[in-house]
């Protein structure tokens, strides 16, 4: 049941219900749809503590009326954490990592798709983020968060996003993750738990389109590439231009008949530092 599978939806701290645009959803079961879910947690206990128990949770509301198109989801960055995988450390002080993404978009089948929500993720150390498209090699649509504070949102959709943007076949991405550690002891890594670092934006799109990697933009292992790390002097080299940055705080509107057409999350936050929801799907005949 794993054959087709990949990124469905993902959680971090701070992060709102989320509501599907209405001519779009997830498609569950019959012809080509998900078969089964597999959610997955990480948890940060650093002081080995016993006795603490879970009630984290989720809720999928579904409906059997067809939406027009099925979402899909990019991700741009380091998805797959080529950093970590040669245990790569932050600098101390201030430093940037930076991300490239080409020939992604060249599998589309159609000429172009529409973003809805996009998730920006980094972890404590994260200070900065900027993700730029590209077309034609001149810079489209630059989209950031200035001031990025994993406690207050861990998954931080820019007001920038607005009602959707459209992703044309054969544009290109940069992401950019600025950090920032102190002077003690210690050294903070790219890894999957809560002291390790991310750099990873996440586009939640539609219509699904048939891509590499479901959609996986990773270095070595897809069409990413890792353009280096930048040692910076100050908070002010970061370059942050303040006021362009805002976490969706409102409250959904109610969605219309659809597929897949809401997932709200209910959390109480026993350290879970980030949950990714995966839905493994059976190939379509």
């Amino acid at each position: 049941c794993e054959d087709g599978g990949g990124l469905v939806m993902s959680w971090a701290p701070g992060r709102m219900a989320v509501t599907m645009p209405p001519e779009a959803g997830i498609r569950i079961f019959g012809h080509g749809g998900y078969k089964s879910f597999h959610i997955q947690t990480h948890y940060s206990n650093p002081n080995g503590d016993s006795g603490m128990r879970d009630s984290s949770g989720f809720r999928l509301f579904h409906t059997t009326r067809l939406r027009a198109h099925d979402i899909g989801v990019i991700q741009i960055g380091d998805p797959l954490l080529f950093l970590g995988l040669g245990g790569a450390q932050l600098a101390r002080g201030w430093s940037k990592h930076a991300f490239e993404c080409q020939g992604l978009t060249d599998e589309f089948a159609v000429p172009e798709v529409r973003v809805y929500m996009r998730f920006l993720h980094m972890h404590a150390k994260g200070e900065r983020m900027v993700t730029r498209q590209l077309r034609g090699g001149a810079v489209v649509r630059t989209d950031s968060a200035e001031v990025y504070d994993f406690d207050q949102s861990g998954g931080l959709d820019p007001l920038s996003t607005g009602a959707g943007w459209t992703v044309r076949k054969g544009d290109s991405f940069e992401v950019e993750c600025y950090y920032h550690t102190g002077e003690g002891r210690g050294r903070t890594e790219f890894g999957l738990g809560s002291d390790d670092e991310m750099c990873i934006d996440y586009l939640f799109y539609y219509p699904l389109q048939p891509l590499a990697m479901q959609g996986s933009c990773a270095v070595l292992f897809g069409d990413g590439e890792y353009l280096g790390e930048s040692f910076l002097s100050s908070a002010e080299e970061a370059g942050r231009t303040f006021g362009l940055a805002c976490n969706r705080t409102e409250p959904p509107a109610e969605p219309e008949a659809g597929t897949a057409a809401r997932v709200r999350w209910s959390w109480l936050a026993i350290a879970s530092a980030m949950l990714l929801v995966v839905i493994r799907a059976q190939a379509p005949p």
